[in-house]
């Protein structure tokens, strides 16, 4: 059952995480148009599409991005008010325990987390996808000619399908001089070349020019000659033309069957969008922690009044990018399982947590 302190609380902690927010959206966009508005201006950018097209998908991306910060924030200013106003003194005094106390900020904390742990796995990605086109269209613009192609299709223990081109078009989307051989047991099975092979978008499949397919078996081997021949392959060009920073405008169940389909092909970039698909979690959890630290550093008076718990903030937040950046790294490079590296921060804040808690005034 809620109280008037429970709404008290609640209120001024949304309206001051959104203030915040809406403070460092506002700075983010003017130094990003600061940086690329000549960039804009080269490419003959209207500002509807700049507006339309790239921020609106810029300030969700900032947005979720600098969450957990803008409430880290948010809740040190509005506990540490209280603090230094006495309120929280009146609070306690009147028989309100300190674990009572924390019941709204921690619930709101919750709120927020639920609110961005979907944001992060629907809303953000489409915003992602927004922001990359945009790039793609006017400014990066996408790769046209692809050379030397080999990618691993399919894999098993005793199974493997590798598929490779001298080169590929995305405008003609036509490859030159392709390859792809099935291997069983270590030994070559099936092997398929041509000179040209083209892809169609509207009947989802590969056209083989004058192709040539051997099935081996053993010492007998099985010859095959044609002109045109129209198969699925198992890839699609999608499948190499990838970037691997689109893994971040992919909501989360097409992301899952992004990297099972990866896995299956023994793709080396797997740690990358594993990195991906757990700290779409871990960062919105990190609401929960950096709140509950925010209050426990913030129940003490210090000389500096309130601006002591907001150097700590900034000190803090700072220091957990700053963490989440190395062990995410050491996944990508250097072997560290990829759900321990994007929930290690939170696990050592939570710990520092516990100990701030256990510390705080009461």
């Amino acid at each position: 059952m809620t109280t008037v302190l429970d709404r008290y609380i609640f209120r001024k902690f949304i309206s001051t995480f959104l203030f915040i927010m809406m403070l460092f959206i506002m700075i983010s966009v003017v130094i990003d148009l600061t940086e690329r508005l000549e960039v804009f201006m080269e490419n003959h950018i209207g500002i509807a599409a700049v507006l339309t097209d790239y921020y609106a998908g810029f300030v969700p991306w900032i947005a979720a991005l600098l969450g957990p910060f803008f409430v880290f924030l948010a809740v040190i200013w509005v506990a540490s008010r209280m603090t230094h106003q006495s309120e929280m003194v009146s609070i306690i005094g009147n028989g309100v325990t300190f674990g009572r106390m924390l019941v709204p900020f921690m619930t709101t904390a919750f709120i927020l987390f639920a609110m961005m742990w979907y944001a992060n796995n629907y809303l953000v990605p489409d915003a992602n996808h927004k922001r990359f086109n945009f790039d793609n269209r006017y400014i990066t613009h996408w790769r046209v000619q692809f050379n030397f192609i080999e990618m691993t299709v399919d894999k098993s223990p005793d199974h493997e399908v590798i598929a490779s081109m001298q080169s590929y078009n995305t405008t003609q989307q036509q490859g030159l001089h392709f390859s792809i051989k099935t291997i069983e047991n270590n030994k070559v099975t099936r092997f398929i070349q041509a000179t040209k092979i083209n892809w169609s978008d509207e009947e989802r499949l590969w056209t083989l020019s004058n192709y040539e397919t051997w099935e081996i078996d053993g010492e007998v081997e099985r010859l095959n000659k044609g002109s045109q021949l129209d198969t699925i392959l198992g890839f699609t060009p999608a499948d190499f033309v990838f970037k691997i920073e689109i893994k971040e405008s992919m909501r989360t169940p097409a992301l899952n069957k992004f990297i099972e389909r990866e896995r299956l092909r023994g793709s080396e970039r797997i740690p990358f969008y594993l990195v991906e698909k757990y700290q779409r979690t871990s960062n919105a959890f990190s609401i929960m922690i950096l709140t509950l630290m925010g209050v426990s550093v913030s129940m003490r008076r210090v000389r500096g009044g309130r601006w002591w718990p907001l150097a700590f903030g900034f000190a803090m937040s700072a220091l957990f990018f700053l963490t989440m950046r190395f062990s995410t790294t050491f996944a990508t490079n250097a072997g560290l399982p990829p759900l321990i590296a994007c929930w290690l921060p939170n696990v050592l804040f939570a710990i520092a947590a516990v100990f701030m808690l256990r510390a705080a005034p009461k």
